[in-house]
C-alpha cells in the first residue's frame, strides 16, 4: 500500500458497468473511494478536505497510478458523492 506525502491522496476508482462490461465513462469526471491521504502541505494552514473512506468525484485528467490506485492532489477532488 502506498502512503502519500504532503497534500497527495490515493483513490481507488469505481468500475463502471454497462451491459455486463466494465467501461470507463465518457464524461470528464469520475468517482472513487479515498484509500490513503497525506499529512497536508508543509507550512500550510489549510487542512486536507478528504479522509480515508470518503466517496469522491474527481477530475478525469489524472494520469498518475500505482497498483490500480490513482494518485492525485486533494485539490483535484471536485466533491463528495
Amino acid at each position: 500500500m502506498i502512503r502519500p506525502l504532503h497534500d497527495n491522496i490515493a483513490v481507488r476508482p469505481d468500475p463502471f458497468v454497462q451491459s455486463g462490461l466494465i467501461i470507463m465513462p465518457e464524461e470528464d469526471t469520475r468517482t472513487g473511494t479515498v484509500v490513503a491521504v497525506g499529512t497536508g502541505k508543509k507550512d500550510s494552514s489549510r487542512p486536507l478536505m478528504v479522509n480515508v473512506g470518503d466517496h469522491v468525484m474527481y477530475s478525469g485528467t489524472i494520469d498518475r497510478t500505482y497498483e490500480g490506485l490513482l494518485i492525485m492532489k486533494d485539490k483535484d477532488v471536485i466533491g463528495f458523492v
